[in-house]
C-alpha cells in the first residue's frame, strides 16, 4: 500500500497560474522547462508533455521561447505594479459609484423627510 505523499505526487497533476496572465484574454497552457516556455496547446496536451519531458505546465500568456520568470531584482516588478495599479483604479471607480448611489439615495430621503405634512 502507498503511503499519502507518495499517492499525492503520483495523482496530482498542478498548474501554476503566472502573473502576466491574470486579466488577459490571451492565456493559454504552455510547458515551462527552466523558466522558458518550451511548448504551448491544450491542457491535455501539455500535461502529458510534462510527464514525457518533465518540467510544469503553466497557464501564460508566453510564446515558445519566452522567459516566465526572471531572476534579479526587476523580476516581473513592472507587470505586477501595472496590475495593482490598475486593481486600485478598479476598484476606486466601483467604491465611487456606490458612494454616489448612496448619496442621491440620502438625498431622496431627506428630501421626503423635509416636505411638509399635509
Amino acid at each position: 500500500m502507498k503511503n499519502f505523499k507518495t499517492f499525492v505526487k503520483e495523482e496530482t497533476k498542478t498548474i501554476k497560474v503566472g502573473e502576466d496572465c491574470v486579466g488577459a484574454d490571451n492565456a493559454h497552457y504552455g510547458l515551462i522547462q527552466d523558466r522558458k516556455v518550451i511548448a504551448v496547446g491544450t491542457k491535455e496536451e501539455m500535461l502529458s508533455a510534462a510527464e514525457q519531458q518533465g518540467g510544469r505546465v503553466w497557464v501564460t500568456t508566453k510564446q515558445v521561447g519566452d522567459v516566465v520568470e526572471a531572476k534579479g531584482d526587476g523580476a516581473n516588478v513592472k507587470a505586477a505594479k501595472e496590475r495593482i495599479k490598475r486593481e486600485r483604479n478598479a476598484d476606486a471607480k466601483k467604491f465611487d459609484r456606490i458612494l454616489d448611489r448612496a448619496s442621491i439615495a440620502d438625498a431622496k430621503v431627506r428630501a421626503e423627510l423635509s416636505k411638509p405634512k399635509s
